[in-house]
Parts: C-alpha cells; structure tokens; sequence
C-alpha cells in the first residue's frame, strides 16, 4: 500500500509542470497592454485612466484570479478586453513568455440563427422543402 501511495505522488510531481506548460489561448479582441493599477475600479492601462468593469476579472500567470489590491503599485504586461461600454472586463497578466509573443487568440464562435438547425439554415430558400416545412400552415 505505501508503495502505491508513493507512486501515486511521483506521477501527479512529475505531471504538474507539464500542466502549467499549457498555452493559453486568448479571445480574438485582447490586446496587450501595461497595467498601473490604482484604486478600484480604476486602472492605467498604457498611461490612459481606464475603469474595471462592475464583474471585471483579473487573471494571473496561472489562470487563477487576483484583485486589483494585490497588484498595486507596479507595472505589469497584461493582455485585457473591453466590454461594449468601453469598460475593461477581463484583464490576463503576461509571462515573460507570452510577452514576447504574438498573442495566440481563440477561434471565434461560429455565427447560427437562434431556434435554427445547421443542417436546414443553409437550405432554407424560397420553395425549398425546408423552408415549406417551417412554414406554418394557416
């Protein structure tokens, strides 16, 4: 039993460095940055005054969140989003890796009608048989 114990411990030491070597994927509107941050909800982003937004998130090196309090009083390579306010919403604290790197972003969602299947948005043109189908009959 303490055999299996130890061997146990061994493989999840020798897995957690492969776990954190993971790259992290961005969405495709961040934006690198340095973040100077003040007093919540405001940060200097790039020496603009900019404001966190109400549910704002900020995530460090690990993926794990941090607040705006731990962080102040340095200059920090981040990579953030706005929200449609203009509000900054998600802000991501750079590696010495990632700062040397283009950002690698996420694909976007691909675009579908709500309440509409894939397989009959495409064929869904006057006359079709799809387009009689969701029709309905009066």
């Amino acid at each position: 039993m303490p055999n299996r114990l130890a061997c146990a411990l061994a493989a999840c030491l020798l897995l957690l460095p492969a776990a954190r070597a993971e790259e992290r994927s961005f969405p495709p509107e961040a934006r690198k940055g340095v973040l100077t941050p003040g007093y919540f909800p405001e940060v200097e982003i790039d020496g603009r005054l900019r404001r966190l937004a109400p549910a704002g998130r900020i995530f460090n090196q690990d993926n794990l969140s941090d607040t705006p309090a731990t962080l102040r009083g340095r200059q920090l390579p981040i990579a953030y989003t706005e929200d449609r306010d203009g509000l900054i919403d998600r802000i991501w604290l750079l590696s010495r890796e990632e700062q040397g790197r283009k950002l690698k972003v996420s694909a976007p969602p691909r675009q579908r009608l709500p309440g509409v299947p894939s397989s009959s948005a495409r064929s869904c043109k006057p006359g079709s048989r799809a387009m009689k189908a969701s029709t309905p009959a009066v």
